[in-house]
């Protein structure tokens, strides 16, 4: 009777036993599911980390870019005053030469700064 019954305990004690571990199988199916889930997050969050330090890096040389239209074309505004009053009878065909110059330059800033401000847009609302 002793036998039969440490029979029946270890029957019972293998059943639990299985039991047990198909839960533990199903568990870490469930922990490989999430873990991959959270790699693939931290792939697309670094992604999108790297696309925006990319975004501010080509902001900053357009910005820098833009300082050093805004820095030429105040050049030429200032040579073109001088020019001007040196020479009132040229004047007219010059500045109008000058004044095409400083609207194609003033067209490539306005360019240059819908960039930046477009750029600057597209960061922030990646951020958010």
């Amino acid at each position: 009777e002793l036998v039969q019954q440490l029979s029946t305990q270890l029957k019972e004690t293998r059943t639990a036993s299985f039991k047990l571990e198909s839960q533990v199988a199903e568990l870490t199916s469930q922990l490989s599911l999430q873990e991959n889930r959270l790699l693939a997050h931290q792939s697309s969050s670094l992604r999108r980390d790297q696309e925006a330090a990319n975004l501010k890096d080509e902001i900053s040389q357009l910005e820098k870019q833009l300082a050093l239209l805004q820095t030429e074309l105040d050049r030429e505004r200032q040579r073109s005053q001088s020019l001007a009053q040196e020479n009132q009878s040229s004047e007219r065909s010059l500045s109008e030469i000058q004044q095409s110059d400083l609207q194609n330059l003033q067209a490539k800033i306005d360019e240059l700064s819908n960039r930046v401000q477009q750029q600057s847009f597209q960061i922030n609302t990646r951020q958010l």
